[in-house]
């Protein structure tokens, strides 16, 4: 019995550890009802009911990201301090806001995990500043291989043609959403260095939506084990015409989740 405390104490011990720095490290830690709550042997992720909702309900696609971008956090955490993880994503039908559950286990690390776990301990991530540089086609194909780990697909998005189509996308949605894009500032500046990412997924439905954070969390944690500077760029996809229109131009049958700007 006292073994078995022990290990539960350890276990608990460092899944409070990781639910801090995933938390800080976060692409979306601005995104406040995304909550970790912790158990000794587990930690449950679950998302806040949307005001004033009633009857059948799911959260927010963006807030599901928050929680992928969370679970990929907490498993570079814990791969750090020597955990391998089981993650029961979207475990009950019947309880909507939970998310997913992660479980430290004993037994052989995902391989490519531990060596983030310094940057994961560095701060949030898309708020580092380093010189731009244009990523070659050997790292944009790790990146690639990546985020198909992590069941998403990756589109580099390189051509001056695509650079512009990403900057109207966004422009459009900000009309929308009545604030500033985030991938036009600045464009003419930059129109020769910055590279967009985006990332996609087979299917639009709210597991796709969860395995899309992770992939964003875990592309963004690459981008920064090497020294680049990448940052999200929220609005463009938040329009569902706007992302219907980035569908159809950027990545044929898939469906369009989150873009990066490295540069």
């Amino acid at each position: 019995m006292t073994g078995r405390l022990s290990q539960l104490d350890e276990r608990m011990a460092a899944l409070e550890t990781a639910a801090g720095r995933a938390t800080l490290t976060s692409a979306f830690c601005d995104v406040p009802p995304c909550a970790p709550v912790l158990h000794p042997d587990r930690l449950e992720v679950r998302v806040d009911r949307t005001p004033g909702a009633s009857g059948t309900w799911s959260p927010p696609r963006r807030d599901v990201q928050g929680v992928g971008a969370l679970v990929l956090g907490v498993r570079v955490a814990l791969a750090g301090q020597g955990w391998a993880v089981e993650v029961d994503r979207l475990p009950r039908p019947d309880d909507p806001e939970l998310v997913a559950v992660l479980r430290p286990v004993a037994r052989a690390l995902e391989a490519g995990l531990a060596p983030l776990a310094a940057v994961a301990a560095g701060g949030p991530l898309g708020r580092r500043t380093t010189r731009a540089r244009v990523p070659s086609p050997t790292l944009l194909s790790h990146l690639g291989r990546v985020a198909a780990l992590e069941g998403a697909v990756l589109v580099p998005i390189t051509s001056d043609d695509g650079r512009r189509a990403v900057e109207e996308f966004d422009r459009e949605a900000g009309s929308v959403l009545g604030h500033a894009s985030g991938a036009a500032t600045g464009a003419g500046e930059r129109a020769d260095r910055d590279v967009f990412l985006l990332l996609a997924t087979e299917a639009d439905d709210e597991l796709a939506a969860l395995r899309s954070g992770e992939a964003l969390e875990r592309v963004l944690l690459e981008l920064a084990h090497r020294g680049w500077t990448a940052s999200v760029v929220p609005s463009a996809l938040a329009v569902p015409l706007v992302r219907a229109e980035a569908r159809s131009a950027l990545c044929w049958d898939d469906h369009p989740q989150a873009l990066i700007r490295i540069g």
